[in-house]
Formats: C-alpha cells, sequence, structure tokens
C-alpha cells in the first residue's frame, strides 16, 4: 500500500462541480440582466455568456423564472452577510448595530444597478418583484433572525423575529422611496428602533452616573 493524500470522494468532487457551474450561471444571467434588461434577456443569452448549452442551463435552473429567483436570493443574500458582519461588529451596542446595519444595507445596493432595480420595483422589473418577492422576503427575514441570535445569542427569539421583519420591511420603504443618505437614515432608524433592540437584547448601557451633590459652590467665608 503506496502512502500519499486519500482521494476526493466522488461525490464531494461532483457537488463541488455543480456548484461552481450554478454560480458561473448566475453571473452570466446577471451579467445579461444589467446589460439587456429583464424584458430582452433570454435563456439562450445566458447560456452563451456562460459558455454552455441551453439544455444545460435547463437542466440546473428549469425555467427563466427559477433562475431569475435564484439570482435575486443570491445577490440578496450577499448583502445581507455585510449586513450581518456589521451588526456583529457592534454586538455591545445593539442601537449602533441598528444605525450600521441600514447604513451598510442601503450603501450596498444603491451600488449594483441591478438588484435595486429588482427590489425597488422600477418599471421595468416591478412584474419580477411581485413574482419573486415574498420568497425573497422571507428568506431575508430567515437570514437577519439567524444574524440575531449569533449577534445577541441570549435574546428573546420572539423579540428577534419581531426586529427582523420590521428591518426587512424599512429598509424596502427606504429603498423605494429615499431620503437622506445611507448613514443619515442608519442613525434615524436606530433612533426610533434601537431601544426596542436594546431593550429585547439585554445591552442596554446603564445610565450615567450623575456626579455627586457635594453642597453649594461657595467660596469660603461667603455667608
Amino acid at each position: 500500500m503506496t502512502g500519499g493524500t486519500a482521494p476526493r470522494p466522488a461525490g464531494g468532487f461532483a457537488a463541488a462541480t455543480r456548484d461552481r457551474l450554478r454560480e458561473t450561471l448566475l453571473d452570466a444571467a446577471a451579467d445579461v440582466l444589467r446589460e439587456q434588461g429583464a424584458r430582452q434577456a433570454r435563456m439562450a443569452d445566458v447560456a452563451s455568456r456562460a459558455g454552455v448549452s441551453r439544455q444545460t442551463l435547463y437542466q440546473h435552473y428549469g425555467s427563466r423564472d427559477a433562475l431569475v429567483r435564484a439570482l435575486l436570493l443570491r445577490e440578496t443574500s450577499r448583502f445581507l452577510d455585510a449586513v450581518g458582519d456589521a451588526v456583529i461588529s457592534h454586538a455591545d451596542d445593539a442601537q449602533a448595530a441598528v444605525a450600521a446595519a441600514f447604513e451598510v444595507f442601503l450603501a450596498a445596493v444603491a451600488e449594483d444597478t441591478l438588484v435595486k432595480s429588482m427590489m425597488t420595483g422600477s418599471e421595468e422589473f416591478a412584474g419580477l418583484l411581485a413574482q419573486h418577492g415574498p420568497p425573497l422576503l422571507a428568506a431575508a427575514r430567515q437570514q437577519l433572525v439567524t444574524c440575531f441570535h449569533q449577534a445577541w445569542p441570549d435574546g428573546d427569539p420572539a423579540d428577534g423575529q419581531l426586529v427582523a421583519d420590521c428591518v426587512v420591511r424599512l429598509a424596502m420603504s427606504y429603498l423605494t422611496l429615499p431620503s437622506d443618505a445611507p448613514e443619515l437614515t442608519g442613525r434615524s432608524v436606530a433612533r426610533i428602533l434601537g431601544p426596542f433592540v436594546l431593550s429585547a437584547t439585554g445591552t442596554a448601557h446603564p445610565p450615567a452616573m450623575e456626579p455627586a451633590d457635594d453642597g453649594p459652590l461657595t467660596s469660603p467665608g461667603t455667608p
């Protein structure tokens, strides 16, 4: 028996290859949608951009709708990963975590024209949002619930669900009707939602101690 590295299980190699191909197909779909828009993009164009046959594309994503849904879920998950990092890095101050989460999310989406147009329901993508919005929002809520429990494991699970739902709905509202810069929006939302999150997570800081009262400030000899 000769030494050496044990061979990788065939199933693991096949799964890794399949995952890489799926990512390639989603990258190609994103490029085609950015260039052509939702109305003009075709599965044949995506397959050509990815360097595969249409049959291969349909084997992995059985329909155009399934491909778009997978793309939306992947892109949203990437943004929420960044949000999760921001929350965890401010886990000792829940109000700051809320502000950072909104700032990171709104700034990231603003830089990606494809995802912004999909999520804000622009005319061209309104149909896609109406069709894929519910599962997209459900996935976003669940990812935020997981983030809540990672940052504050002692928090009430019901409060985590409530916070996640409020954050998702507020984020969509601010995406649809933006007002201020992301950092200003983050601070504004934190002023409203922050106190509840502070209470729910048990991270509220105790109030600052007032200086001790040593009596009237008078000069020696003053009557």
